[in-house]
């Protein structure tokens, strides 16, 4: 089973709108990795604000990089992310709990 860190760490890393489309993208484009400047160029995002983005990705484990030559490819880490929900579902829905009735006024 993953730590909660480290599922907080994967939500964390799609926290943010941008690397949402990020991510969205890169999923558009599965089982092919895509280019760093691919992703900058088709995304219109400046190369120092995507690198960030990556990093905070990558941290989280949410997307993989590999060296292809001169180029760096990007892709969705898909089987972490299976695992991360499997288990984060597995976490909150354990156990015999029924929802909390919320107070209408």
């Amino acid at each position: 089973m993953i730590n909660e860190r480290i599922i907080a760490s994967s939500f964390s890393a799609l926290s943010h709108p941008l690397r949402v489309r990020i991510f969205g993208y890169l999923l558009t484009c599965q089982p092919r990795p895509v280019a760093f400047g691919v992703l900058s160029r088709e995304l219109d995002i400046p190369a120092s604000t995507l690198a960030h983005h990556l990093r905070e990705m990558e941290a989280g484990q949410v997307v993989t990089r590999r060296a292809a030559g001169r180029r760096t490819l990007f892709a969705p880490d898909l089987a972490h992310l299976r695992g991360v929900l499997s288990d984060f579902l597995e976490i909150c829905c354990a156990g015999d709990t029924q929802p909390v009735e919320r107070k209408t006024r």
